[in-house]
């Protein structure tokens, strides 16, 4: 953890957990998709956090409105941290880490 009030590298900083996955790590793309709009809909709510937001996603498809979604989001301020891929057959698959430049692929 990066962030915390007594531990951690940004101790006055403001976590907000956006879960859309179930304990087994599946959900729906509509789940994904509506929690990447909430974070560009509190960025846009809350333009003083400008460049101040990190969402880190670890997916391994995309898609149309997953790729709208996450380019919003970054157009609101909010930095993104993705995956560089996670199923072994990368060809098979397009990785948000290859699709957009303004994010940061680990």
């Amino acid at each position: 953890m990066a962030a915390g009030k007594t531990y951690g590298a940004a101790k006055k900083a403001n976590l907000i957990a956006v879960k859309c996955m179930d304990s087994n790590g599946s959900g729906s793309w509509g789940n994904v998709l509506a929690a990447i709009n909430f974070v560009a809909q509190q960025m846009a709510l809350h333009p003083g956090r400008k460049g101040k937001c990190v969402a880190n996603m670890s997916l391994s498809a995309s898609g149309n409105g997953l790729n709208t979604a996450v380019r919003n989001a970054i157009l609101t301020g909010c930095e993104f941290v993705v995956s560089a891929g996670e199923q072994r057959h990368v060809s098979e698959r397009v990785h948000l880490g290859f699709i957009y430049t303004h994010t940061r692929t680990v």
